[in-house]
């Protein structure tokens, strides 16, 4: 190789080399910002305390609508591009709150965060709440924490607690935006004067199954004593045929009564003051394969009453378009008032066996 030769090497390589550094630094450049970049951290959130509805369980949370939600989600894309751990290290910080149904703050709540980091190791902690009923959760950093309240004493209201919340992907519907002026509310019920009640409880199972017969002559269910047979408070029937391997449907019916009472259906959380007017004798429903009602589950949640002087409980029924099974929970008040609240049961003895 002559002298020349020798040279334009020696340019070249300087050349690839300062490349290549310059590429190096910029990557780590820009991979420092993107962790320090304040825009990774959330800016507003809608979030607001949940309104009552007359008294019952309040209503779910509404969604955050950032208006930089595009630009989170365009930022995260090019960042996860350059560090593939990018989500894992969000900066985390929670505020939340914890209120009774009626709004006022419960002191010395329990809150249990659980979140992962980037080694997909499990990591948790605890938080007490304060006389104004606020918790906090900063200085960590995750993709996504699940928050929990609980009480003794209380009911968590699970149907209006939200559970998870998410940092990093804002196209996700549990992104969080978190405001130390704006706490997430979390919702507890205060546990009233429960009654001693009869239940479909067995064991450690908290239903029952009943099979009715296959001619569509109904079962009765007795629930003062937990007895199925030709007489009780509760009539089921059920007919169905086999499912059709063409449509993957079948046609079948289905029907519940209380002959010497009634039913109201109800969607409550805590179902536990039974109405004293306003019962059907029963429902019924027939679903034709070929038609737009057909279902392949019946889930129902019922108040009943029965007898004189009248009996108050609830009944929770599931079932399926295959197959003769009823799946049963009930609880009944036996005193005849209509509070169906349980009472906390005693502990077991040591040494105990469930079946």
């Amino acid at each position: 190789m002559n002298r020349r030769q020798t040279l334009v090497a020696v340019v070249i390589c300087l050349f690839v080399g300062a490349i290549l550094l310059w590429v190096l630094l910029h990557r780590n450049a820009t991979s420092t910002a993107l962790n320090n970049d304040p825009q990774i951290l959330p800016t507003n959130t809608t979030l607001a305390v949940l309104k009552q509805s007359n008294g019952q369980r309040p209503h779910r949370f509404p969604q955050s609508n950032s208006v930089d939600r595009a630009d989170l989600i365009r930022y995260r894309l090019r960042a996860i591009q350059m560090d593939p751990d990018w989500d894992s290290k969000r900066s985390i910080a929670f505020f939340g709150r914890v209120l009774d149904l009626d709004g006022s703050p419960v002191q010395d709540a329990r809150v249990d965060f659980n979140w992962s980091d980037a080694g997909g190791n499990g990591i948790q902690a605890v938080r007490v709440t304060t006389v104004d009923g606020k918790f906090s959760l900063t200085g960590e950093r995750g993709k996504r924490i699940q928050v929990r309240v609980s009480k003794d004493g209380y009911y968590a209201v699970i149907r209006s607690n939200r559970i998870s919340f998410e940092y990093a992907n804002a196209a996700e519907a549990t992104y969080h935006e978190p405001r130390s002026d704006e706490p997430v509310s979390f919702f507890l019920k205060k546990k009233g004067k429960g009654e001693t009640l009869l239940t479909s409880a067995s064991g450690m199972r908290s239903g029952m199954t009943v099979r009715p017969p296959t001619n569509g002559d109904p079962i009765y269910v007795d629930v003062i004593n937990r007895r199925v047979g030709t007489s009780g408070q509760v009539a089921i029937q059920k007919l169905w045929e086999p499912k059709s391997l063409e449509t993957g449907r079948n046609n079948w019916r289905f029907s519940i009564a209380v002959p010497e009472g009634g039913l109201i259906e109800h969607d409550e959380e805590f179902p536990f003051t039974a109405p004293e007017t306003g019962y059907k004798p029963g429902y019924e429903w027939n679903f034709e394969s070929s038609g737009t009602n057909w279902q392949a589950t019946l889930s129902k949640y019922y108040f009943i009453k029965f007898g004189d002087p009248p009996r108050y409980g609830r009944i929770n029924l599931r079932t399926s378009a295959f197959g003769t099974g009823v799946n049963l929970e009930y609880a009944v008040n036996p005193t005849g008032f209509r509070n169906l609240e349980e009472a906390p049961k005693a502990p077991l003895p040591p040494g105990t066996i469930l079946e």
